[in-house]
């Protein structure tokens, strides 16, 4: 039997550089999908972390408007 690894042939050097060229190009190709992600991200910490009684009042009006349309 011969010696070496077998499976998959390395494609990169750096075993992150791979990962770093698919993350971009990911991105790239889904910029509405990331800022949508990002913006509700953001939100939930907010609400959870942030907020006061103040501000989740105000919210539960905004639900309260969007789902009466």
């Amino acid at each position: 039997m011969a010696e070496g690894k077998r499976g998959r042939p390395k494609k990169y050097e750096d075993p992150t550089e791979g990962q770093r060229l698919a993350s971009a190009k990911w991105q790239a190709e889904n910029r509405s999908r990331k800022q949508y992600l990002n913006t509700k991200s953001t939100a939930k910490r907010f609400i959870l972390n942030v907020a006061t009684d103040e501000d989740i009042n105000l919210v539960q009006e905004w639900l309260a408007e969007r789902t009466s349309k």
